[in-house]
C-alpha cells in the first residue's frame, strides 16, 4: 500500500511542489528498495515520508504500477501560459522573439529549476531576460541574479539588457562609476557592502569568481553567497541564472562551493550550449546546482565512475541513466530551427620551413637544445605540450633567432584576399605573445587585439570592428572572445592553433554564425603537417572523439602515441622527459 500526498516542496530543490510517499503492507520492503534507488528522492525522518519532485509524478506512477496507490488530495493545477500572455505588457525595443524562444520561456515558467542547453547563437540571453521580466510582472520577482561563468560576459549581459529593456536596469556587482564616469573595481569587502545595501536595479550581474567560498567565510557566514542568501530570503531575489555553467564543473573549487551554497528558495537556471555528457565529473556541479541530483560527490563517483585500487579513473558506467536524468529538467534546441547561412570548413595543411623544423625538433628532444634561449627546459607534460603548440604558430616565441612563421605568412595572404573582398576576419590563438607577434607580422592590415584583462574594452573593440565599413580584422584569445559576444558582420574565422576542446572551437565559430548573420561563414584551420597540430585536430574532429581533449592521463597517452607514430624518442640530457612520458 502506498499513500501519496501533494504539497509544497520541503527538502527537494528541483520543483516548487512535491509528492510525499508513505509505504505500508506486505510489499513494504520491496517498495522501500525501489524508492531508495530512485534518482531524486529525500527521506523525511520526522514524518517517515519520501519526498519526490512533482515533475516526477508520471515516473513514480510507472515505478509503482503494480501497487495499490491512495491519493490523499488532488494534484496542483498549472495554468497554461500562451505566447500572448508572455508578450502582453512587455516590450523589447522593437525586437520580436522567435517562437522557440517563447517556448523556452514557457518551459521556464513550468519548471522551478532547469538547464537551458540551446546551441550557441540561439539567443539564450534573451530567453532569460524575458523569463525574468515576466516573473516580475506576474509573480512578484524583485531581483534576478546573473552569474557569469566567464568574467567578460558581465558587460555583455548589461549591454543586452539595455538593448532589450526600456524600463529595466542592470548593475554589475563589484564595480561602480567614479565622478568621471569610468568603471572602478571594488574590493571584496566593498562588494559585500554593495550587495548588503540591496541595489535598486532589477538585474544584478556578478562574475563567478566573486562567489569563491573559503572555509573561514563559510564558518563565519561572511561570504558573497551568504550576503546574496539574505536577499533570497528577504528581498525577493528569487531567480538565479548561471551563464556558461559548465565553467563551474570542478566541484572542489571554491567558486563551485560558493555556487552550491546559494539558497534553494530561488529558482535556478544553468545555461550552456555545450552538452557535458562526455565527462561525467563535469556534470556533477551544474546538476547539483539546479537540484537534479541531491547526493554527494562520493555517491556520484560510486554510481557513475570506475576507478582502480589507486584511485585512477578507468572509465564510466551507467551513462544512459545519467543522460536520462540530465534531460528530466532541461531543454535544448539546435540551429536547425533557423535558416542560417552555411558554414564552410577549410583545413590548410602547411609545412615547416627548415629553420622551423629545427626548432621543433629541439622542443621534442630530437636535437640538442641550442636555440631555445627564451624558455627554460620544460619538465612537466603541460609545459612540453605548450612548447610544441607554440612552435607550430611562431618559433620566435621560443628563440631569439629570427625565423619567419609559416602560419603568419599564410595569414597575411588570407587577410589580403579578405581586404580585396571587403570582408571582416576574426583570428583566434590561445597564446598572448603569439597574438602580439601577429600584430607586427600583419601590421599593414591594422589588426585589433583582444586578450584577457581588458574588461569592457572588449565590447568597445568589437563594436568598432563590427560597425566599420568594409575590411577589418581582430586578433583574439579564445578564452576572452570565444563566448558571449556577437560578430554577425564577420564572415571569416581563422584558427592559428586548434583549441583544446570541441566546445571551445564551436563557441568561437558561433560568435559569427548566429542569429543575424547574412553571409556564409568560412572557417579556416591553419595546421602544420607532422606536428602536434595533427594530434589535436584528430582529437577534435575524429569520429567518436571526446568533446574535451584533457590534459591528464588521456592526454598523456595521446602524446605518447603521437611520439610513437612519429618514431620520436623523447630525449634530454637527464632523460627527464622520457621518464614523464613512460611513467
Amino acid at each position: 500500500m502506498i499513500t501519496i500526498e501533494f504539497g509544497a516542496a520541503e527538502n527537494q530543490t528541483l520543483d516548487r511542489n512535491s509528492l510525499f510517499l508513505k509505504f505500508s503492507g506486505n510489499d513494504f520492503r520491496e517498495n522501500i528498495d525501489k524508492i531508495k534507488k530512485y534518482w531524486n528522492r529525500v527521506y523525511l525522518k520526522a514524518t517517515h515520508e519520501w519526498e519526490v519532485p512533482y515533475s516526477c509524478f508520471a515516473e513514480i506512477k510507472e515505478l509503482f504500477a503494480d501497487c495499490n496507490i491512495r491519493y490523499l488530495n488532488d494534484p496542483p493545477k498549472a495554468r497554461l501560459v500562451t505566447d500572448d500572455d508572455i508578450l502582453n505588457g512587455l516590450d523589447f525595443n522593437g525586437y520580436v522573439p522567435y517562437d522557440y524562444q517563447l517556448e523556452g520561456v514557457k518551459y521556464g515558467l513550468n519548471h522551478k529549476n532547469f538547464l537551458l542547453l540551446d546551441e550557441q547563437g540561439l539567443g539564450k540571453t534573451l530567453q532569460i531576460i524575458i523569463l525574468a521580466r515576466y516573473k516580475k510582472l506576474h509573480r512578484g520577482l524583485k531581483h534576478c541574479l546573473i552569474i557569469c561563468g566567464v568574467n567578460s560576459l558581465k558587460w555583455n549581459w548589461q549591454r543586452e539588457i539595455n538593448k532589450f529593456c526600456k524600463d529595466e536596469k542592470a548593475i554589475v556587482l563589484g564595480t561602480r562609476k567614479n565622478t568621471k564616469g569610468n568603471i572602478i573595481n571594488l574590493t571584496l569587502e566593498e562588494t559585500k557592502q554593495q550587495i548588503e545595501s540591496c541595489p535598486e536595479e532589477f538585474f544584478w550581474i556578478i562574475n563567478i569568481e566573486k562567489l569563491r567560498l573559503s572555509n573561514e567565510e563559510k564558518k563565519s557566514n561572511s561570504s558573497i553567497s551568504a550576503y546574496l542568501n539574505y536577499h533570497i530570503q528577504n528581498s525577493g531575489l528569487e531567480m538565479i541564472a548561471i551563464d556558461e555553467c559548465h565553467k563551474c564543473k570542478n566541484i572542489d573549487s571554491s567558486q563551485s562551493k560558493g555556487i552550491l551554497n546559494l539558497d534553494s528558495k530561488a529558482s535556478k537556471i544553468g545555461m550552456t550550449g555545450t552538452l557535458l555528457v562526455n565527462n561525467p565529473y563535469d556534470l556533477y556541479c551544474p546538476m547539483s546546482f539546479i537540484g537534479l541530483i541531491n547526493y554527494n560527490k562520493w555517491l556520484f563517483e560510486r554510481k557513475y565512475v570506475m576507478k582502480d585500487d589507486w584511485g585512477q579513473i578507468l572509465g564510466y558506467q551507467n551513462m544512459e541513466e545519467l543522460h536520462n536524468i540530465l534531460y528530466k529538467s532541461s531543454i535544448r534546441r539546435t540551429k536547425d530551427l533557423l535558416t542560417l547561412p552555411d558554414k564552410i570548413y577549410k583545413q590548410e595543411w602547411l609545412e615547416f620551413s627548415k629553420d622551423e623544423q629545427s626548432i621543433f625538433n629541439q622542443v621534442i628532444g630530437n636535437l640538442p637544445n641550442k636555440d631555445l634561449d627564451k624558455i627554460e627546459e620544460p619538465e612537466e607534460m603541460v609545459a612540453i605540450i605548450t612548447r610544441m603548440r607554440q612552435a607550430t604558430v611562431a618559433c620566435e616565441l621560443l628563440t631569439s633567432k629570427k625565423i619567419a612563421s609559416t602560419k603568419f605568412n599564410r595569414l597575411n595572404d588570407i587577410l589580403e584576399e579578405a581586404k580585396l573582398n571587403n570582408q571582416k576576419v576574426l583570428v583566434f590563438c590561445p597564446f598572448t605573445e603569439a597574438l602580439k607577434l601577429g600584430l607586427e607580422y600583419c601590421k599593414e592590415y591594422n589588426p585589433k587585439l583582444i586578450m584577457g584583462g581588458m574588461g569592457n574594452k572588449v565590447q568597445q573593440i568589437v563594436d568598432e570592428h563590427e560597425n566599420s565599413e568594409g575590411f577589418s580584422v581582430i586578433f583574439a584569445q579564445e578564452a576572452t572572445l570565444g563566448v558571449g559576444y556577437t560578430l554577425i558582420n564577420t564572415s571569416i574565422v581563422v584558427f592559428l592553433s586548434p583549441p583544446w576542446s570541441r566546445a571551445a572551437y564551436d563557441q568561437c565559430i558561433d560568435r559569427c554564425h548566429r542569429i543575424g548573420q547574412s553571409k556564409t561563414v568560412q572557417v579556416i584551420d591553419l595546421l602544420i603537417k607532422d606536428s602536434y597540430d595533427e594530434l589535436i585536430y584528430k582529437k577534435l574532429h575524429g569520429k567518436g572523439a571526446m568533446s574535451d581533449v584533457l590534459i591528464d592521463g588521456v592526454e598523456a597517452d595521446s602524446v605518447k602515441q603521437y611520439f610513437k607514430d612519429m618514431n620520436i624518442e623523447f630525449k634530454t640530457r637527464e632523460n627527464k622527459r622520457k621518464t614523464l612520458l613512460d611513467g
